[in-house]
Parts: C-alpha cells; structure tokens; sequence
C-alpha cells in the first residue's frame, strides 16, 4: 500500500506531538530500503526517496517542544540516507545533510553545549527511554554524515561532536540496567531501549571496530534475555505498567546475539518469538536474524528460575520453548511504584492467575508525592 498512501503530513495533532507521523515516516523508510536492498528494483528506492525528501521538507522536527519524535525519525533517515546512497544524486544528497543539519543538528549541538537550555531530563542527562532513543538518532545521523563533508568543516565538526556526546549518554544508560539487565520502566520501554540500542551497539561495533566497553559492560547486552523472561504466549508480566501486557520481542534483539558470539542465543530468541506469537512481519528481520549463523536452542545453558534483584521480581518456567509450560512470575515491587505486589500464572496457553493491577495515578485514593 505504500505506492497509493499520501506522503506523511508531519502534524503536531495534540498540541505537543508528532511522534506518529515520525514514527510512520521511519517505519516506511527502513521497510522500503530493505527491500530495495533485496530485491535491487529501482521502484522501491524512488518511493523511499519520495518520503525521505518529503519528511526533510517538514517546517521543523518538533525539537523544542517534544524531541523524543525527532529521536524517532533520525534512525530512518540514516537508513534510508545509507542504503540509498548509490541511487541519490549528489544534490540530493546535499539536500537531505542541509535538512538534517537545520532541522536536528544545531539544536543538538545547542543541547550539549548548554545553548538553548535544554531540559536536563531531555538525553543529553537522562538515562530514561529518551536517551536510548534519541541519542541512537543523534548517533545514527552523525556517524552516517561524519565523512561526507570536508573533515575541517563546520558541518563535520557538528557530527563529531554530536557522535562523542552520544556515547556519552549511552554510559549513563550502562548504570541504568547493569547489572541484570533490567529496565525500570513498563514492559514497552524495555523493547524500545533494546530496540534502539541494539542498533547503535552494532553501528559501534562494525564502524570503529571497538566496543568501547559497551559489550562488556554488565548489563546491556542482557536486555533481550530479560524481555524474554518477563513473558509468555499470554503476554507479558507488564508489572507497574498501565498499558496492557503486550507481547514484545524486537528484531534487534538479533543483534545482540552476533555482538557477543552467541549463536544459540539466536536460535533460542528466534524460537521464543515464534512460539509466544510475536509479529514477524517487521523488515528487520531479513537484516538481523540469520538462519545460517543461528544454532538450535535445546541447550542453551539459560535457567528457567531467575530472580531479578534489581526489580525484586522472580520468574519461575518449566520451559522457555514449550507452547505449554508453566510459568509463574511474582513481583514485590522497586522503589518506584506504591504498588508493590504483582503475581500471574501461566499453563497450557492460559493465564489462570493475575492481580487486579495498580490504580491509576489519577483515581481519587492515588497520593501524591507531596503529601508523602
């Protein structure tokens, strides 16, 4: 449907946000460059080139009032930018590096130099879902950008710079889920760290040749084995969270098998999504899973008890491949949730057992933290 839907408008729609359209604009670009990738038909590169050229032309990025969306688009941009490098034409090309650096790079350079007053729970401080999102976009574009422009340039001293930086905010992102790889926030944040990291721990790894320490720092490379012990075929232990029990398992996870030379752990991954019934159908997939490099997943050495101090949380599994297994999960809180208690029971496909859940922050008995 990609060749009839009309190009993406780039609207603020609540008076905030563009996140949606930003979102879609990555989505459709990451989905027609792999194909392109695959298939070499011309007619998919001209369609990503349409929406890459449309989304440069926005007014702005909505920086200022919500930079998580810019952090949501930048990843399908150096993409696109990347994978469509041979069929853009040098003006095009040009086009795209002027749009970027108008739209995105003078604010982030404005960010980390303490130029615009930037909100210190923006990603230049914070070791939120934001740093992980937006400091892989920053990362992305700079490093994508960083050799195309004379190295004495002004515009490739913003790239370096805003490269350095981002490593920089992804350490604070080390000591938010070492040592367990635990993330703190809902079941939903946890994939979209590890989705976002998950890639710029590739692009460190293949471009510089060097880790950094990232790959043995004790936790990161842990998240895909976390999400995969907080769910089931009934979704996920969601615990502290407001929005469901989805059931979620990024692509990228992929990538963190290959970073740390763990071929069962992909065949063990690709099992589980299957088996608890992820959706499959995201292009990443073709780029990140390899069933050729992927080892069958009866032994991995990965225990079906694991208690998570970091959250407080115990899992308990009599399979992490069997459709049917038992699993229980039991949760006495962490220090960021009133509600301590959560508890669910899995087996033979169904959830027998779940809490009522936590009361909303806005119900009449929720209390405020100035009146603690």
């Amino acid at each position: 449907g990609y060749f009839t839907k009309p190009l993406v408008k780039g609207e603020i729609t609540d008076g905030l946000r563009m996140f949606s359209d930003c979102e879609e604009v990555k989505k459709m670009l990451f989905n027609l460059c792999t194909v392109y990738l695959i298939t070499g038909d011309e007619k998919y590169a001209e369609r990503a080139w349409e929406e890459l050229e449309n989304a440069c032309s926005w007014d702005n990025w909505n920086v200022t009032k919500h930079f998580l969306d810019s952090g949501e688009i930048g990843p399908g941009v150096a993409f696109a930018y990347d994978v469509l490098y041979d069929y853009l034409t040098d003006d095009q090309k040009e086009f795209v590096r002027r749009s970027v650096e108008k739209h995105y790079f003078n604010y982030c350079v404005d960010m980390y130099t303490g130029a615009n007053n930037e909100d210190p729970l923006r990603p230049k401080y914070s070791n939120s879902n934001w740093a992980a999102v937006c400091g892989t976009s920053m990362f992305m574009l700079a490093v994508t950008f960083m050799d195309e422009e004379d190295e004495n340039s002004l515009f490739a001293y913003k790239c370096r710079y805003i490269a350095e930086n981002a490593l920089r905010t992804f350490e604070r992102l080390v000591t938010a889920v070492a040592p367990e790889g635990v993330w703190s926030e809902g079941f939903g944040y946890v994939e979209y760290v590890t989705e976002h990291m998950g890639m710029s721990l590739e692009i460190i790894d293949n471009i510089f040749n060097n880790d950094f320490n990232f790959l043995t720092a004790n936790g990161l490379t842990k998240l895909p084995e976390y999400m995969m012990y907080m769910e089931t075929v009934q979704g996920s232990f969601n615990k502290g969270a407001s929005n469901g029990t989805p059931k979620l398992f990024p692509p990228e996870a992929m990538l963190y098998t290959r970073l740390t030379n763990s071929p069962e752990k992909m065949g063990l991954y690709n099992d589980f999504r299957k088996i608890i019934g992820i959706d499959t159908n995201k292009t990443q997939y073709l780029l990140f899973y390899d069933p050729e490099y992927a080892v069958k997943s009866d032994n991995v050495p990965l225990q079906l008890d694991r208690y998570f101090e970091t959250n407080g949380t115990g899992i308990m599994r009599s399979s992490h491949t069997d459709i049917d297994s038992l699993y229980v999960a039991v949760s006495g809180g962490d220090a960021g949730h009133y509600d301590k208690g959560s508890f669910i029971m899995d087996s033979i496909g169904e959830r027998w057992i779940v809490d009522l859940g936590r009361n909303g922050s806005h119900t009449m008995f929720f209390l405020d933290r100035a009146d603690v």
